[in-house]
Formats: C-alpha cells, sequence, structure tokens
C-alpha cells in the first residue's frame, strides 16, 4: 500500500475515454515494479476497485477508478493498495493502439477484482 496527493496531470487518461487520478509520489517509493495493476484505492471516504499504472521511466503513478465517470479528486489523499499485476507496461506509438491497451488492461483488472 502507498498513499499520495492527486495532482493534475496531462490530461491524456480522460481525452482517452479512461481518466486517471495522478499521484504525487516518487514511484520508487511504491516498491513494486513498472506495470498496469488491479487494485483497490480509498479516497474521500470511500474504496473503489481500480486499475493502476505505475510508470518508472516517467515517474509516475496514475489510477484509474473502474466504473466511475466524472469525480473531483484533485488535492484529496488517495491511498491505493496493488492486488496483482495485469500487464507489463508497454510504449505505444498509436493513440488507437494505446486505447485498445488500456482497455484490455482495465478489462484484466475488472477480472481479476471478481475474484
Amino acid at each position: 500500500m502507498f498513499e499520495g496527493t492527486v495532482i493534475h496531470g496531462d490530461g491524456r487518461g480522460k481525452t482517452l475515454g479512461f481518466p486517471t487520478a495522478n499521484i504525487d509520489i516518487p514511484v520508487k517509493k511504491t516498491g513494486v515494479s513498472e506495470g498496469i495493476y488491479a487494485g483497490t484505492a480509498r479516497v474521500l471516504g470511500k474504496e473503489y476497485k481500480a486499475a493502476c499504472l505505475i510508470n518508472w521511466k516517467k515517474n509516475k503513478v496514475e489510477v484509474h477508478l473502474l466504473d466511475i465517470d466524472d469525480i473531483d479528486l484533485y488535492g484529496a489523499n488517495m491511498e491505493v493498495t496493488l492486488l496483482m499485476q495485469v500487464s507489463k507496461y508497454e510504449p505505444i506509438s498509436s493513440m488507437e493502439e494505446l486505447k485498445q491497451k488500456i482497455a484490455d488492461d482495465v478489462d484484466r483488472c475488472r477480472t481479476a477484482l471478481r475474484k
């Protein structure tokens, strides 16, 4: 488990249909390898199922709350618990490929969280 404050990102996830909460925490403090993880996020007094990206190269932690469309989390503290890695991080050049990769990863997270 790790926690940090939700900060503004570049808005790319939202543009692709998968908004993310960017966590202000150095990636090395997560203690996990780079990749996409199924887990939970506790924020604003509620717990949500989540897909989480750990990107060592960009020093980024991004959390997509599953099945939550529009919620303002900026400035909130978020606790993230990673349950299992569902895929490796892969740099992708095309926006269409990226959107499909994210959709596949989110589906993997949903499946993992049902077990």
